[in-house]
């Protein structure tokens, strides 16, 4: 726990990340095969402290969104290959090329224009990403003889990979799933791809877990790091999932308890009347901090290892929670917003439910106000994955 004077902090346990990393190194086999997506600033928990923690139990390639995350990474002195997934942004080929990036590319135009920037004896690779059910960026399948033709045509660029991205795969039984991972083989069946040394990816954090058949040759675990299983609690998940660590602790502090008599009405537009005399807590986080105005009436916290509930709207920077029937609560009590508090615990999948929203969103949403605490309860795991060999694109 944090000693430092802030308002709120979020604990984050990098040996669990670790250990996560570990996890889906075992369900394919190899640490070579696993690139850590650290994009939104290692969704909104850190990235360089990420980074570093997964370099030291065998991380050799990471995954980012943006070229300003790239940038931020090489300036920190994190050299190891990055691969940028979505793409690049008209005007930033040369940022690409001196970034020394692996972009996933879907357009002719783009392709142009990183050979344009490519120096002499010099190459870039890149990863075709190619449109297999998702619906959103990718060549089409059809596209690909005609588009590889005109690669072949050029200096400067190379593809070093094909990539696809699985749409239902967090909805592990349904069909689809299949489909995709049958229509990407189809299109790796095309003689174009003969004698070409490429690296194929299609599986997220749900196709490790519960779809080997999309494992391929390199995956993308995301939500699975950062301590939430991507089938939510659901008990029709594949029990591999419930190995996931949880990472994320969120506190704050109790800076002020109040009565309220029976009658009385509380925060802005007098959403919450106690309907009995009431002792109410008052927490200084709000939305401004990433605590959603969903939540308002609705959310419960921790405390003493007990309940509460919040009452009243969510102010930018004040949350009320009724502390009536809780015992031995003061000012200055620390107070769980998300994860444990002994026997009890507010996860991130229960959190997200009654803010109707997705796990991913509360990770993404802790604003620059909330201090990172970097904690590790096990210990370490260095040296756990010893002798793997660098892998570059």
């Amino acid at each position: 726990m944090t000693t430092d004077p802030c308002f709120s902090w979020v604990e984050i346990d990098l040996g669990a990340i670790q250990a996560n990393f570990l996890l889906a190194c075992h369900l394919v086999g190899t640490a070579e095969k696993v690139t850590p997506v650290i994009k939104t600033n290692g969704y909104g928990l850190g990235a360089l402290a990420i980074a570093h923690a997964l370099r030291e139990c065998g991380a050799t390639r990471f995954c980012i969104a943006r070229v300003e995350e790239a940038r931020l990474l090489r300036q920190a002195g994190i050299d190891n290959a990055l691969v940028m997934m979505s793409g690049l942004a008209f005007g930033q080929e040369q940022a690409v090329v001196d970034l020394k990036l692996t972009p996933f590319v879907w357009r002719l135009e783009e392709i142009l224009a990183l050979a344009q920037c490519v120096e002499k004896n010099q190459s870039i690779g890149i990863v075709l990403k190619i449109n297999t059910g998702m619906g959103r960026l990718g060549f089409s399948p059809e596209a690909i003889l005609e588009i590889m033709t005109t690669i072949d045509r050029m200096t400067g660029v190379h593809v070093v990979g094909v990539a696809s991205h699985l749409a239902c795969a967090d909805e592990w039984e349904r069909p689809e799933t299949g489909q995709q991972v049958a229509l990407l083989r189809k299109v790796l069946a095309q003689p174009v791809w003969h004698n070409r040394e490429l690296r194929v990816s299609m599986a997220n954090s749900a196709g490790i877990l519960a779809h080997p058949q999309s494992h391929f040759d390199w995956v993308r675990p995301g939500l699975m790091l950062y301590g939430v299983s991507p089938f939510g609690a659901t008990c029709s998940a594949p029990l591999v999932a419930q190995k996931i660590q949880p990472v994320v602790t969120w506190r704050t502090r109790i800076v002020q308890i109040r009565p309220l008599s029976k009658g009385d009405s509380l925060g802005y537009n007098h959403t919450f009347t106690a309907q009995r005399a009431s002792r109410i807590a008052l927490l200084p986080v709000g939305y401004g901090d990433g605590y959603f105005r969903s939540l308002s009436n609705k959310g419960q916290v921790l405390v003493h290892d007990q309940r509460a509930r919040v009452v009243g709207n969510v102010c930018m920077d004040l949350i009320a929670i009724d502390i009536t029937d809780l015992v031995g609560v003061k000012e200055g009590d620390v107070v769980t917003l998300l994860g444990k508090d002994e026997t009890q615990e507010i996860s991130i999948h229960e959190y997200a439910t009654w803010a109707g929203t997705i796990s991913y969103e509360v990770l993404c949403r802790f604003g620059s106000r909330v201090v990172r605490c970097y904690v590790n309860t096990h210990g370490g795991v260095h040296g756990e994955v010893n002798g793997i060999n660098r892998l570059a694109f």
